[in-house]
């Protein structure tokens, strides 16, 4: 059902459309399609919805983005390709490999700390999908740490010793 919702744009990306606008976002959009068939393919060891797959991944690989947010912005863009980095395109493998530095684009540093402006750039937010939680959840997804996905398993590099911080 999701995906009768989708429609190609001008760029060969397969995007969720509103009517008025199309999305490419995790939270609300067609990276969190792609996340879906990508968990789906991978349970069932298919080759399911193999075209729009790759258009829906596609969507993932923009630099540009007014936010750097896991929901809405270019953090969920890295964790989705991180998700389905055995299987990325050249592109999209380049976009996934810039993704740490085109984050800290987004960054607002405070009293020592950096966060991330929140929904629409209006205030600073802490959360997990429109704020600073959620970029550097998917950063720590991208060095191994974890899935990237709270509700998926995954992840856990032990092969270089952390001290845990609490």
């Amino acid at each position: 059902r999701e995906l009768r919702r989708c429609s190609l744009t001008q760029n060969g990306t397969v995007e969720y459309d509103e009517g008025w606008r199309t999305l490419p976002y995790l939270g609300t959009g067609s990276c969190g399609i792609a996340l879906a068939i990508h968990e789906l393919r991978a349970a069932t060891g298919t080759d399911l919805y193999e075209d729009e797959y790759r258009k829906l991944i596609r969507a993932c690989t923009y630099y540009q983005c007014a936010q750097g947010t896991y929901g809405y912005g270019l953090a969920g863009f890295a964790t989705v390709l991180n998700r389905a980095k055995a299987s990325l395109s050249p592109d999209a493998a380049m976009a996934l490999k810039k993704a740490p530095d085109t984050l800290r684009l987004f960054l607002v540093p405070r009293d020592g700390s950096a966060f991330v402006r929140g929904n629409q750039g209006l205030k600073l937010s802490c959360d997990f999908l429109t704020g600073s939680l959620g970029v550097v959840a998917a950063l720590s997804a991208l060095r191994g740490d974890w899935s990237g996905v709270p509700f998926l398993p995954g992840g856990g590099n032990h092969t270089n010793e952390r001290e845990e911080v609490y």
